[in-house]
């Protein structure tokens, strides 16, 4: 078998840990070894196929094949890998030759009690792109209130609501037709629990919550804890 010699900071990035100019810094804090040995060296080569890189002692495994998984979080159902009080997460709902093969991270957290669109993929870089908030991706929700949102109320969002945490702007809202209590918002934000918090901010109490279009991904007809594999040309950034 040929060899294949790549830089370090490639193969720590394509690990799915960092970006190359994270692994930069981690080689020069000396947070990297070879072999056992301690590299700084920036620029250096490893053999994908022999030698063994760590990172604070634990071995990197080098991804040759990425994979992107569009999932339809349900109900009551974890964003994380392992959950303590040993509830569903969403990684539950993959088979284990997915997730015993590859280190998968979510991209587009939600809460337990949200549902819709999460992204898992082993694309550390697309991963990082994707959370970052210059990446501008665009989430689009559908909730259900306890009572109908009045017009003035309306009026306040679309002017942008302070919270203790900063100006909560707002790309779209509108109602449902047929139920003025049913609302749909698109928003660029990325702050945590964003929606929860406006809408109780402004005295509405949110019973259903989900993420339909994540990055221009929508649901189609996947189905609450179904996923389907997608294609990395299928994801627009």
């Amino acid at each position: 078998m040929s060899e294949v010699i790549v830089r370090l900071n490639k193969f720590i990035s394509s690990s799915g840990i960092c970006s190359r100019r994270k692994a930069d810094e981690l080689i020069l804090e000396g947070k990297i070894s070879v072999n056992n040995i301690t590299v700084k060296k920036l620029g250096y080569k490893v053999n994908i196929g022999s030698d063994v890189v760590k990172y604070n002692g634990k071995v990197l495994q080098h991804q040759n094949k990425y994979v992107y998984i569009l999932f339809n979080k349900p109900f009551n159902c974890i964003t994380t890998s392992k959950d303590p009080q040993r509830r569903k997460t969403i990684f539950s709902y993959l088979p284990k030759h997915i997730t015993n093969t590859y280190r998968l991270f979510y991209v587009g957290r939600l809460d337990r009690n949200t549902t819709g669109l999460i992204l898992l993929t082993n694309d550390g870089m697309l991963a990082r792109n994707l959370s970052h908030p210059s990446s501008c991706v665009e989430k689009k929700y559908s909730l259900l209130l306890d009572r109908e949102l009045n017009y003035s109320d309306i009026v306040k969002i679309q002017n942008g609501v302070m919270l203790k945490d900063g100006l909560c702007k707002i790309d779209a809202i509108k109602h449902n037709n047929n139920n003025k209590r049913c609302i749909f918002v698109s928003l660029h934000s990325g702050k945590n629990r964003i929606l929860r918090r406006l809408f109780q901010f402004l005295g509405y109490k949110i019973i259903n919550l989900d993420r339909y279009s994540y990055a221009n991904l929508t649901k189609g007809d996947l189905k609450l804890g179904e996923y389907k594999i997608l294609q990395r040309e299928d994801i627009y950034i």
